[in-house]
């Protein structure tokens, strides 16, 4: 794609703005020079497109010479959708917080580029005290990278302003997966609220009110069932030993040993024997 202008010093500056007063395509403001460029769908429509279009036909979105800080004069909008600036009386000045003639950016107008327009990457944009583009704080698109890129619902900390409440829950805390997407396990909804102590129909559980279930009702062998904030089962303190299955975290379970024998536990020999609490019973061995 071509531009108006190249980056320049003072004197390309003063050929650049001879060429403007003379009908040349010089200042773009960012878009193309030229009509061969103009690729923005709707150019020339009458409505300025804020994606693609500094301006078009007479919708100039408000600005004047003197808002782009070209002094007086008749500003006007190129077939191509970039401002014609060739009736402004005063010449464009780097440092005065408005983006025009050959400048990519100044002080805090960037032209409505971000990281993805300049780099195809994220984070902040910034702008040089030479009015040009300053990419040092962009980084590659991707998850990781903190910021909540295309595809991604968010990125880390990063939740894009979302939480709970903005997905339709009632609240709770909502959380980001390694892959980029939302962990809302946290969140609750309904009419009730978690944490009251009354567990309602959607929860499983509130606080001590466990609705009458417990570890064995759950399916293991004895423990301590709990409540999560949530008001989902904390089965944490549950435990499988006394199922005749030594199961993870499990040394033993009755007479399965997982392999194990007094040799292998550093005797000679001997009969191992496993405990109630499904750990290693040695006091046999030699």
């Amino acid at each position: 794609m071509k531009w108006g202008c190249e980056r320049a010093g003072t004197a390309a500056l003063a050929v650049a703005l001879a060429l403007a007063s003379a009908g040349g395509g010089c200042f773009r403001l960012g878009f193309p020079a030229d009509a061969s460029d103009a690729s923005a769908p709707g150019c020339g429509d009458g409505a300025r497109d804020p994606s693609s279009e500094a301006c078009d036909g007479a919708d100039l979105d408000g600005q004047t010479c003197a808002s782009l800080g070209l002094g007086p004069g008749p500003l006007a909008c190129r077939a191509t959708c970039d401002f014609d600036v060739s009736g402004c009386s005063a010449p464009p000045v780097c440092g005065d917080g408005v983006r025009n003639g050959a400048e990519e950016c100044d002080g805090a107008d960037l032209g409505g580029l971000d990281c993805n327009g300049v780099t195809m990457g994220s984070g902040p944009l910034g702008c040089t005290s030479a009015c040009t583009f300053d990419a040092s704080g962009c980084v590659p698109m991707g998850c990781g990278n903190g910021y909540v890129d295309l595809g991604e619902a968010c990125d880390g900390a990063n939740l894009g302003g979302s939480d709970c409440e903005s997905l339709g829950f009632l609240g709770g805390t909502l959380t980001c997966t390694p892959d980029c997407a939302f962990d809302d396990s946290q969140c609750f909804f309904m009419e009730t609220l978690c944490g009251d102590a009354l567990r309602s129909d959607w929860e499983e559980c509130d606080l001590s009110d466990l609705g009458g279930e417990t570890c064995t009702t759950l399916g293991f062998v004895g423990g301590t069932l709990s409540c999560y904030p949530y008001c989902l089962f904390d089965t944490s303190l549950c435990t499988l030993c006394g199922n005749g299955t030594a199961d993870p975290g499990e040394s033993c379970d009755a007479t399965d040993f997982a392999g194990a024998d007094c040799t292998t536990v550093g005797f000679s020999g001997g009969t191992l024997s496993c405990t109630s609490t499904c750990t290693f019973d040695t006091s046999s061995c030699l």
